[in-house]
C-alpha cells in the first residue's frame, strides 16, 4: 500500500475509533433520550465526515482518484490493492465456486528496453482491453504490475472459467490481427476454489499453471 493511502487510512481509523469510543454518545444511547441521541449522533457524524474530507483533500488529484475509485490510471483496471481487498472478502464469503485467472505478458521488459515506454504501455493497454472484453458483471480484473494481471470470477466453476480463458485466447489472436503495434503474447493460469479458505491454494495453483503455460509456449 502506498504512503498516501496509508496516511488517509490512519486518519480515518483514528476518526472512527474516536467516534465509536465517544462515552457521551454511549451514555445518551443507553438513556433512551431519543432527541439527545439524534442530536449527538448528527454532530458525531458531521465530525467524522469533516475528518474524512480533510484526509482526502491532502491527496493529490491522481492519488485521490486512485484511492476513491480503486482504478489504475494506465489500464483503467482495478488496482492490485483493490484486488487483494476483494479477494480477502470472497475468501470469507459464500459466493463459491470462485475462479482465479492470472495473466502475464511475455517479454514486456525486453519490449520496454528496445522499443521504449510508449510501446510497453500500449501493449499493457491492449492486454487490458482484451481482458475487459471477456468479463461478466461482478468479475474483478486488476493490473497487478510487472506485466501481470489478475482476474477474480465469483460463482464461476471450472467450466465457466475455462470458457473465459478460451475467449481470452480468441481475442488475443484477434487483437494481433487488427493492431499494428507490438505483438501481444500472454501466459495464462487458471484455478477454482470450491469452498471458503481455499482461494489461497487456488491462486498458487493458477500461478503454477501460468508458469507451465509460459514454458510450453516459449519452447
Amino acid at each position: 500500500m502506498k504512503a498516501p493511502e496509508r496516511k488517509i487510512i490512519q486518519q480515518l481509523t483514528t476518526a472512527i475509533e474516536s467516534f465509536l469510543e465517544n462515552k457521551s454518545l454511549q451514555q445518551h444511547l443507553s438513556s433512551g433520550e431519543s432527541n439527545a441521541d439524534l442530536a449527538l449522533l448528527c454532530r458525531s457524524i458531521d465530525r467524522l465526515v469533516t475528518a474524512t474530507g480533510h484526509a482526502i483533500e491532502q491527496l493529490t488529484a491522481s492519488e485521490r482518484h486512485s484511492f476513491l475509485a480503486g482504478r489504475d490510471s494506465l489500464t483503467g483496471l482495478y488496482t492490485r490493492d483493490y484486488f487483494e481487498e476483494v479477494l480477502a472478502l470472497h475468501e470469507r464469503g459464500r459466493q463459491f465456486p470462485v475462479s482465479i485467472i492470472l495473466v502475464e505478458l511475455d517479454g514486456l521488459g525486453d519490449l520496454g528496453t528496445h522499443q521504449g515506454k510508449v510501446a510497453r504501455d500500449q501493449l499493457i493497454r491492449n492486454t487490458a482491453l482484451v481482458l475487459q472484453r471477456v468479463v461478466r458483471g461482478g468479475d474483478v480484473v486488476a493490473w497487478y504490475g510487472d506485466g501481470a494481471f489478475a482476474m477474480l470470477l465469483p460463482k464461476a466453476n471450472m467450466n465457466a472459467s475455462g470458457v473465459i480463458l478460451e475467449r481470452i485466447r480468441e481475442f488475443e489472436i484477434e487483437k494481433n490481427r487488427e493492431d499494428n503495434g507490438p505483438i501481444l503474447g500472454i501466459s495464462i493460469g487458471m484455478a477454482t476454489a470450491d469452498r471458503p479458505g481455499t482461494l489461497g491454494e487456488a491462486r498458487h495453483l493458477a500461478e503454477q499453471r501460468m508458469k507451465e503455460d509460459r514454458e510450453a509456449r516459449l519452447r
